[in-house]
């Protein structure tokens, strides 16, 4: 098996090392190159309408926007994965996206399922996106919140800091990498990646005051963010579960 993990970001550096942990070949894409040890880098610009790739059986597209820009979100997730089909045209399809598309704001549960209509322009980028890759016949996994070494999601609902009411839906950046390969192996084209909890901000922000010693933050009722309960039992279907199964295991983990 070869593999391309084109955006060698936080979970694409993951996928990368872990795939050739696993005996593949594998290539790392990206604009300014990595050093992964048994991983080959290639400088490449997906937005490059004329990107050359070399030939793979699998090609992983996890490359990110870097800015909020409308403009620049449909360069990355748009253009570039059509640059990138068009120079692999035979490869296996496997595209990031994000539990982002859900604009959802009561707290509900949302699976693949979920009826989605964008309340916001990137929102419309990003599921433009996924037709694209579906268009190919590839795979699209909906990622929510990810976190891991070096990166916490809440951290800052600490010492008198405001927190929201609301739910938050984590991942752990390895399981991150297991679930797109997951994906990749079943028979759905899309599916949602997320742990087996979906967690209350006020509950986060407890439990890290508690496992720290440092104090909570300042709760309060307001949802100023978006406010739903992503399930992932699809691809927990596929035969997939997450090392880290909840914030709890992640968290202890990074934070000893």
């Amino acid at each position: 098996m070869s593999s391309l993990v084109v955006g060698c970001g936080y979970v694409g550096t993951a996928l990368a090392r872990a795939r050739a942990a696993a005996g593949e070949d594998v290539i790392a894409v990206s604009r300014s190159g990595v050093a992964l040890d048994g991983v080959e880098s290639l400088e490449r610009d997906v937005t490059d309408p004329d990107l050359e790739l070399p030939d793979a059986d699998r090609v992983y597209y996890l490359v990110g926007a870097g800015s909020r820009d409308v403009d620049a979100y449909r360069a990355a997730y748009v253009q570039g994965l059509e640059h990138t089909v068009a120079a692999c045209p035979d490869a296996d399809l496997v595209y990031a996206s994000s539990t982002g598309v859900y604009d959802v704001e009561d707290g509900s549960w949302v699976d693949e399922e979920t009826p989605i209509e964008p309340a916001s322009e990137r929102g419309r980028v990003l599921l433009d996106a996924e037709d694209v890759a579906r268009a190919a016949g590839g795979t699209v996994v909906r990622f929510s919140g990810l976190y891991g070494p070096d990166r916490l999601v809440g951290d800052r609902y600490l010492d008198g800091a405001r927190v929201p009411a609301g739910y938050l839906n984590l991942l752990h950046r390895d399981d991150a990498a297991s679930a797109l390969v997951a994906a990749a192996e079943a028979d759905q084209d899309l599916y949602v990646a997320v742990d087996d909890e979906p967690v209350d901000r006020h509950d986060l922000s407890r439990w890290l005051a508690e496992f720290t010693g440092r104090e909570p933050g300042t709760l309060v009722d307001a949802v100023e963010r978006s406010n739903k309960r992503c399930s992932n039992e699809r691809l927990r279907g596929t035969g997939w579960a997450p090392a880290y199964p909840t914030y709890r295991e992640g968290y202890a983990a990074i934070l000893g």
